[in-house]
């Protein structure tokens, strides 16, 4: 895939600095899903995942550090030079590595692919009711430890931040 290049503003949602893409440009990528992309903005190269926003296009939040780094504020109009690139290893959420370890389930979780692990915790945290998440990392032990790879029946073109979305669906600036 080639390199993609647009203008677009830093958006605030909920205390989070965003940059969403437009549509046009979420059209020329591989997936409707997430994805990581290696980017540039204002010289300042990195890589991230692209949540998806649920409405068709991608978005990925910008921390208060980067946004020192780029020099950027809130509703600043940056310009951003992107490709897709490899998947790389997530962050695995504390509940659910403590779950991991508890079961014996760690080789299981090493030997997944790295996009079936951002499955799975794409899977966990797109919920804000603390019962459901923990019966959710309940049961992916319980699925992993069966030989299941990914979670089923998951929807991978919503937005699973629920810190930014409702139902699946980014929140408007």
């Amino acid at each position: 895939m080639s390199k993609l290049i647009f203008r677009t503003n830093i958006i605030n949602i909920n205390s989070w600095n965003i940059i969403h893409l437009p549509k046009a440009i979420s059209n020329k990528l591989s997936s409707r899903g997430m994805l990581i992309i290696k980017a540039r903005i204002n010289n300042c190269i990195f890589e991230v995942e692209l949540e998806p926003d649920g409405s068709g296009s991608h978005w990925f939040k910008v921390s208060d550090d980067f946004m020192d780094k780029i020099k950027a504020n809130k509703n600043d109009e940056i310009s951003i030079e992107f490709e897709e690139t490899k998947w790389f290893k997530p962050q695995i959420p504390l509940d659910f590595i403590d779950s991991l370890e508890d079961e014996n389930l760690l080789d299981a979780w090493d030997l997944l692919t790295t996009k079936a692990q951002w499955e799975w915790i794409r899977w966990i945290r797109f919920t804000k009711n603390e019962v459901t998440r923990q019966k959710r990392i309940k049961t992916a032990c319980s699925m992993l430890q069966s030989g299941k790879k990914r979670p089923c029946c998951f929807d991978q073109t919503r937005c699973t931040q629920t810190h930014v979305c409702n139902s699946g669906v980014l929140l408007s600036k």
